[in-house]
């Protein structure tokens, strides 16, 4: 378990979970190519771009599976909770993935503050 300090910043951290800062999935254009070619076209050649943005809380594409995104809290320069997740509007689902909180931030609400706050965005999915 981390310090008494860490444990008050991861607890203040998740009271702040409806506080999102967002990164669009790739321009425009790469989105629309995506979708018209069921995810073959539009990405980077490069491969996978890991997006950390200067916010405690973030969503951004997840850097592990097309199409996902990955909702992560950041902590003094750590990433404290982090879980990809995905849903369909259509089937009106919602499926997350490795949720993970670091050791140190864990029993802390970080997990119940970044999975809440999904629901809460994306209400009656099952």
């Amino acid at each position: 378990m981390g310090s008494v300090d860490e444990r008050q910043e991861a607890l203040a951290l998740a009271a702040q979970a409806r506080e999102v800062a967002w990164a669009a999935d790739g321009t425009p254009w790469q989105r629309v190519l995506r979708a018209i070619s069921g995810g073959r076209w539009g990405r980077q050649p490069t491969g996978w771009t890991v997006i950390r943005l200067n916010a405690p809380w973030q969503d951004t594409p997840s850097s592990e599976r097309p199409g996902w995104r990955e909702r992560a809290a950041n902590l003094a320069g750590d990433v404290a909770f982090a879980v990809d997740y995905t849903v369909c509007a259509h089937c009106r689902l919602g499926w997350v993935e490795q949720p993970y909180t670091m050791e140190k931030y864990q029993r802390c609400g970080l997990a119940t503050a970044g999975l809440g706050a999904l629901r809460l965005e994306h209400p009656g999915l099952s």
